[in-house]
């Protein structure tokens, strides 16, 4: 790597080298009396150096997982190339926050970095730089405008911001800005344009179609990111890049897949040469093309295998019939392997798959669990999050391109609500009753997942009983760090639906209490609550629930979420939901059923 990285340094320093030329040919004059005699040992290539050459370098997703380390990699290997200037195409600090002390540290951090760049550098902003009205104001505070132009050697280089609309997108007034821009440089030699989001690939270019149009009829290239995973792409007759990351979250499946670390180079004669310069090689700028993108994405986001969803009518049954579903969304023919995982505890059948999926098919593949335990039923609670891990490959360009998926199985059975006709008087009295609690383990949907940290983190666990007239939720919570502030609060949610009446669905939320304040109860007249402590980090919330003609009915669903503020800066805490959150793409048929039985 090192031998690489120095001959290619080696390259672009002789390439700035100034001899005295000819303007019409370009040859190189020598000074004769420092040579004595013979033919000059070189070849007859002019040198590489015209007047309006000119070479810069782009740096991708910083944030987003951000890897620490990679950028100040980047940052120093930039300082050895030396190109002209440094562009980015956003998403430069982690941001999604409103705290002022937080955003001076994450600018002043990344500044800090960008101050060391011997040449100059040019911010463009992403999502996670101006994600809200005070992160703008932050923006224009410290850099000033979100979008703007400059020329350089006779080239127009034109930064756009892709938050800019209502909600997201391009705006009126920067679409007006931009085709001023592009009337009044009408003769420049090359466009370059720079977005984080691509919205030129989108279905709905969210204002970018207007300035799409602009554009035709002139020679540019566009470089946008946002994905965290490369491809080279052409819109009207012209080239326009995903970049992948410098230092943003990836995988790190290789350049095959387009998931690697880079700097992108270009260089600009007549027409520009983009290549990218990972960091620990170089890469071709067509690795992943849009012709075999479709298929890359496939097998990147997995999401070619699709468990369906298991309810029972109890946790114990004979055997459990479960469908995987091979979903092949591109033109290419999948092929789908693997071993499926033994156990102890049950058998399966089949174990082992090869299964061919059409383009644009689905296979159904029915595997069946049974207990190894001869005249016993088979335990579903075993079953739940059980882990699918299988591989998927394309035959593209000659080559065999091949990734594991995994997938968790969603179980889930009906249960049973409990009558006690002595509630109503005694429920409140009886705080710590915390027996036969139906634990969260495995939540089922996890809302902005990747800042829940697993069981140690926040964990659930709940019961429903009845009488005639009510329902009684205990839900017990531990948190490592329970959040209280006037500014936000960790809080739990419980749904209801199936009722009678015209209010079939009920939403309660509830919060800790806050010193002196009165907790509310959102939206649901009559509920009574308690919460208690238990300990430093336990929390019991208690509900009494009217509902009219409770004993007319004969099941309700269920669900209860926790919302896990851990930092009062983060403006995208995790939820964690038992069952998938209800009309999500995550949601199915019966889940959280339970029957009401008559009495």
């Amino acid at each position: 790597m090192k031998n690489t990285l120095c001959i290619f340094i080696l390259i672009c320093c002789y390439s700035q080298i100034r001899a005295q030329q000819k303007t019409s040919d370009r040859k190189i004059e020598i000074d004769t009396a420092s040579f004595s005699g013979g033919k000059l040992p070189i070849s007859s290539k002019p040198l590489n150096d015209a007047p309006d050459k000119l070479q810069f370098a782009i740096i991708s997703d910083i944030n987003g997982g951000n890897i620490p380390g990679v950028f100040s990699d980047a940052k120093n290997k930039l300082n050895e190339l030396q190109p002209s200037m440094v562009l980015s195409i956003g998403d430069l600090i982690d941001g999604y926050t409103t705290d002022s002390v937080l955003v001076k540290k994450e600018w002043n951090q990344f500044n800090s970095m960008v101050d060391s760049l011997d040449m100059p550098f040019f911010y463009v902003s992403g999502n996670h730089d101006v994600s809200n009205p005070f992160l703008k104001q932050q923006w224009k505070k410290r850099f000033g405008r979100t979008y703007y132009y400059f020329v350089y050697k006779n080239t127009l280089f034109l930064a756009l911001d892709t938050e800019d609309g209502k909600t997201d997108g391009i705006g009126k007034e920067q679409i007006d800005y931009v085709k001023k821009v592009l009337r009044e440089h009408q003769n420049v030699r090359w466009t370059f344009v720079f977005m984080h989001r691509p919205l030129w690939s989108y279905g709905n270019e969210q204002g970018y179609e207007q300035i799409g149009t602009a554009l035709k009829g002139r020679d540019y290239t566009l470089f946008s990111g946002h994905h965290h995973n490369y491809m080279s792409g052409e819109r009207n007759g012209q080239k326009h890049y995903i970049l992948a990351t410098t230092g943003g979250g990836a995988y790190g499946r290789g350049a095959k897949f387009g998931e690697f670390q880079h700097i992108t180079w270009v260089t600009l004669n007549k027409t520009p040469t983009v290549v990218n310069i990972a960091l620990d090689g170089i890469i071709k700028d067509d690795i992943v093309s849009e012709a075999i993108y479709p298929e890359i994405q496939s097998l990147r986001m997995g999401e070619w295998l699709k468990p369906k969803p298991f309810v029972a009518a109890s946790e114990l049954v004979d055997s459990a019939q479960v469908t995987l579903t091979f979903k092949n969304p591109t033109k290419s023919v999948l092929t789908v392997s693997g071993q499926l995982a033994e156990s102890k505890l049950w058998s399966i059948v089949p174990r082992k798959l090869n299964v061919t999926v059409p383009a644009n098919g689905t296979v159904d593949q029915v595997v069946t669990f049974a207990s190894l335990d001869a005249g016993k039923k088979l335990d579903l609670n075993l079953l739940d999050h059980l882990d699918f891990a299988l591989t998927g490959t394309y035959h593209l360009n000659n080559q065999d391109y091949s990734l594991s998926a995994s997938s968790l199985l969603k179980i889930d059975w009906q249960r049973t609500i409990a009558f006690d006709k002595d509630l109503s008087s005694t429920f409140f009295k009886n705080q710590l009753d915390t027996a036969n609690l139906i634990k969260v383990v495995h939540p089922q949907y996890i809302q902005e997942d990747w800042d829940w940290h697993g069981l140690n983190d926040a964990f659930l666990k709940f019961k429903i009983r009845r009488d005639k007239r009510f329902l009684y939720v205990n839900a017990l919570i531990y948190d490592d760090k329970f959040l209280i502030s006037e500014k936000d609060q960790d809080g739990a949610s419980f749904y209801i639906s199936g009722l009678p009446g015209k209010t079939t669905t009920i939403n309660i939320e509830v919060k800790p209490k806050l010193q002196g304040k009165e907790q509310v109860i959102s939206n649901v007249k009559g509920v009574a609550h308690q919460t208690k402590w238990i300990g430093k980090n336990q929390w019991l919330v208690q509900l009494k629930i009217p509902v009219s003609g409770l004993d007319s009915i004969e099941k309700l669903r269920f669900n209860m979420s926790y919302r896990d503020i851990d930092d009062l800066s983060n403006s995208k805490p995790s939820v964690v939901f038992w069952r998938p959150k209800w009309g999500s793409p995550e949601d199915y048929n019966n889940s959280g059923m339970f029957f009401i039985p008559k009495n």
